[in-house]
């Protein structure tokens, strides 16, 4: 349990996937085709009633490692270019949180199967929300080609 301000951040389940450490995870989740299972303890479930309306959901989750966190860092993708941490979508970051958009494949009981795995096998899950075209991909231009050209040259297969 994580307490910041005396707000409690409780796990709602645990993510089920093949990896063991995180450096058999893929990079992102979004350019695999690894699959995952996210269990969601039994007082939860009825929280996934229509969930399997939606083609993708997010997966807010806890990191597995910790650590010193670099402000400024120089991801192996960005060409030897420091960048702030901010920028970039390095999993060492001040907090523990990560997130990750999967496609949802089946939704039974208290479980959802999933593909996109990009976390370690048995990490906690803090909350899913659906994802939503019109609200989660706004269609404004970013210039972030530094960023997008380096995932699609590593893309998993």
């Amino acid at each position: 349990m994580l307490k910041s301000d005396e707000v409690y951040l409780r796990p709602i389940g645990v993510l089920h996937t093949p990896f063991r450490s995180a450096s058999e995870c893929p990079r992102q989740g979004s350019i695999t085709d690894h699959k995952g299972e996210a269990e969601i303890f039994q007082d939860y479930a009825p929280g996934l009633k229509s969930i399997e309306k939606f083609s993708h959901i997010w997966l807010v989750y806890k990191f597995n490692s910790g650590g010193s966190v670099p402000i400024i860092t120089t991801p192996g993708h960005s060409r030897g270019v420091p960048r702030g941490l901010f920028a970039t979508r390095s999993p060492f970051r001040p907090n523990p949180i990560g997130i990750t958009l999967v496609k949802i494949l089946e939704v039974s009981e208290n479980r959802i199967r999933f593909v996109g795995a990009d976390m370690i096998d048995k990490t906690e899950l803090l909350d899913i929300k659906p994802y939503v075209p019109a609200i989660d991909s706004p269609n404004e231009k970013v210039d972030s080609a530094w960023l997008e050209n380096s995932f699609s040259e590593t893309k998993d297969t």
